[in-house]
């Protein structure tokens, strides 16, 4: 298991400098979100007007572009062109694997709409939305076939299951952001994290819910790993003096008080318990305390 560290910053899934070796030795959640096929704030000026892929599943490579108001597919292994038609201008914004079938699905933006085009049954799809949006990323939420679209529109989140042609809507505070993509409960489907003022929240598309993580005062998150040794990963939160540990398993946070300025130095299994301990060190009256997190069994001790 490793760490990952964040900024809760406007730059969403930025990991904070770190050297090589330290890099090396974190099993990355970015790893995680990779393998999961999430495209990190695809915007409209980095969307493309060409792009490859398998689009109908037969493993041969495809070809997509735009042409005036149309999307023309060119199939690979020689097997022809399709022809997608529009009323105005539009964009590609990437391929994806949406439904669990064979073969990607193509993402293209048109004002006010997103239209997947699904290349294996030649048809289309169509998601309407209000103002302003963007796709924030693709990933694997509810444990089943197919991945998941994430769409930011004012004042919420949408998911976009393709699979079955649904949107689930997520409301939350002003000047929300997403934090993460985390797997915090050990069962098939990620958990998301969503950073807010006084809360940090885990959605659980899986089954709808939102579970709510009080927090006073300013926080930044430190990263997710397994600190208990059971399924699933905790997230680490620095608040002030405490460090909190967020056990969504558990639906439950355990507060360690560190006092002031304190800092994250290392971690590793240090009691040959399950279960990654965290070690930190602070400065008191000239002198370097350092203190150790056993999240397992549940304390904080200091050299």
């Amino acid at each position: 298991m490793g760490i990952l560290f964040f900024r809760t910053s406007s730059s969403l899934l930025k990991p904070a400098n770190l050297s090589i070796n330290r890099m090396q030795m974190f099993r990355f959640l970015i790893n995680k979100v990779l393998m999961l096929g999430v495209v990190v704030m695809a915007m409209l000026s980095s969307a493309a007007y060409a792009i490859n892929g398998d689009f109908n599943g037969d493993g041969c490579s495809d070809s997509a572009i735009v042409s005036g108001t149309r999307i023309i597919i060119t199939r690979g292994c020689n097997k022809g062109t399709r022809t997608h038609f529009f009323s105005g201008q539009q964009i590609i914004n990437g391929a994806y694997e949406l439904n669990g079938q064979p073969g990607l699905e193509i993402g293209v933006i048109e004002s006010g709409r997103l239209v997947i085009i699904d290349d294996r049954i030649n048809t289309t799809r169509n998601y309407f939305f209000n103002g302003g949006w963007i796709i924030n990323g693709i990933y694997e939420l509810d444990g089943q076939a197919g991945n998941e679209m994430g769409i930011i529109e004012t004042g919420r989140l949408t998911i976009l299951h393709d699979r079955n042609g649904t949107k689930k809507y997520y409301f939350f505070n002003a000047g929300w952001q997403i934090n993460g993509i985390y797997n915090t409960d050990g069962v098939a489907g990620a958990e998301m994290g969503i950073v807010q003022g006084g809360k940090f929240t885990i959605l659980r598309d899986r089954n709808g819910t939102q579970k709510d993580y009080f927090i006073t005062g300013a926080y930044s998150i430190l990263g997710s790993a397994d600190t208990d040794g059971d399924p699933g990963d905790e997230v680490g939160i620095n608040a002030g003096e405490y460090f909190y540990i967020i056990d969504d398993r558990e639906r439950y946070k355990r507060n360690y008080r560190l006092g002031s300025n304190y800092s994250f130095t290392s971690y590793g299994e240090f009691n040959n318990l399950p279960g990654l301990d965290l070690r930190f060190q602070r400065l008191v009256s000239g002198r370097v305390l350092t203190g150790t997190i056993f999240d397992n069994p549940g304390y904080i001790d200091w050299d």
